[in-house]
Parts: C-alpha cells; sequence; structure tokens
C-alpha cells in the first residue's frame, strides 16, 4: 500500500467514524426520549389501576345511596297510604254512626 491509499483509507474511516458518532448520540437521544415515555406509561398505568379502584368505591357508594333513596321515597308513600286508609276507617265509622242514629230514631 502507498502514501496516498493509506491516507484515502484514513479520510474515509475518519468521515465514517463521525457519521457513527451522529447516529450514536441521536440514538442516545431516542434511548433517553424512550425511557421518559416508558417512565411515564408506567405512571399513567399506576394511576389508571387507582382510578378503577376508586370508581369500583363510588359505584358501591351510588348503589348504598340508591338504597337509601329509595327508602325515603318509599316513607312518605306509607304516611300517605296511612292517612287515607285512616281517612276511609273515619268515613265508614261517621256513616255507621249515622246509620245507628238514623235507624234509633226510627
Amino acid at each position: 500500500m502507498n502514501e496516498e491509499t493509506v491516507i484515502h483509507d484514513l479520510a474515509v474511516i475518519d468521515q465514517r467514524s463521525r457519521g457513527n458518532a451522529r447516529r450514536i448520540e441521536t440514538l442516545e437521544h431516542r434511548v433517553d426520549v424512550l425511557a421518559r415515555l416508558t417512565t411515564a406509561v408506567e405512571v399513567m398505568a399506576s394511576e389508571q389501576r387507582a382510578q378503577t379502584a376508586a370508581m369500583v368505591d363510588i359505584k358501591r357508594d351510588v348503589a348504598t345511596l340508591g338504597d337509601k333513596v329509595g327508602t325515603l321515597e318509599k316513607k312518605p308513600a306509607k304516611r300517605w297510604e296511612m292517612v287515607v286508609e285512616r281517612t276511609i276507617y273515619l268515613l265508614v265509622g261517621a256513616v255507621g254512626a249515622w246509620l245507628a242514629a238514623f235507624l234509633q230514631q226510627m
């Protein structure tokens, strides 16, 4: 090998080395970005699990609250039924008393 060939080969190797250095720097940057992205996804997954657990608790609480509201809604209806029932008894008693009084006068 002569000196020109060695110089040319060194220039090619130097050029390739610089290109490889740039590619390595780019890859390092991408690996860093990918690592941050992976960490962010792990955090999001953890938060999602916590939110899912919270949603289960909320659904259970809403179901319990629905049962309580149903019970409270039934109370006025029961009271109203009782008032109507007693009013009917009162009317029947009044009609019976009037009828008894009417029959005694005869």
